[in-house]
């Protein structure tokens, strides 16, 4: 048997190295896997942030191979808007009118300007001005019609709204209303 003397040393002992060792992991390994932890937690982080910046790239380059295409629409629309609302804007549209008159057979008897439109309008593009207008078209329905087909892919940019039609196939007359747009200078 042990002496009790040797034998509380023994135990003293061991309770020591146990302490020791419970230290060595609380002081030294524990602040090293919290380290760790926050480590990996920056690398997924970072990551995340990677594959953004990469899809967002992407999307980028899809767009830029798409510049001079958008950049061909932009110089249509622009030539479709004309430059001033002034006399030389108005006699060229009424110009275009007679114009879609002769290529459809119908007869534009009525063309009224409407109010403004209001300041929460969306623009289609920044500096035009929309034009709300309302008018009238007579003729047979196939001449309405190509009016009206010849109004919305002519040169000039057109929006309607509403279209409005009645009488007979011989005899149509047509209510259209929509949108003009102008240049702001």
């Amino acid at each position: 048997m042990i002496p009790r003397r040797t034998q509380a040393w023994l135990v003293a002992g061991i309770a020591f190295c146990i302490a020791l060792i419970m230290a060595g992991v609380g002081f030294g390994l524990l602040p090293q896997l919290s380290r760790a932890a926050t480590t990996q937690g920056v690398a997924d982080e970072t990551a995340q942030r990677n594959q953004e910046m990469s899809d967002q790239i992407t999307i980028l380059r899809a767009a830029k191979s798409r510049v001079l295409d958008l950049g061909r629409d932009i110089s249509q629309l622009r030539r479709s808007v004309p430059e001033t609302s002034g006399s030389e804007s108005a006699s060229g549209l009424i110009s275009e009118f007679y114009t879609l008159e002769e290529k459809s057979g119908a007869t534009l008897t009525d063309f009224d300007l409407l109010e403004p439109v209001g300041e929460n309008f969306e623009e289609p593009l920044e500096g035009v001005l929309p034009t709300r207008f309302k008018m009238t078209v007579t003729g047979t329905a196939d001449e309405v019609s190509e009016f009206v087909r010849e109004l919305q892919t002519g040169e000039r940019l057109v929006a309607l709204h509403l279209i409005d039609g009645s009488g007979t196939a011989s005899l149509w007359s047509t209510d259209l209303y929509g949108a003009l747009y102008v240049s702001q200078k």
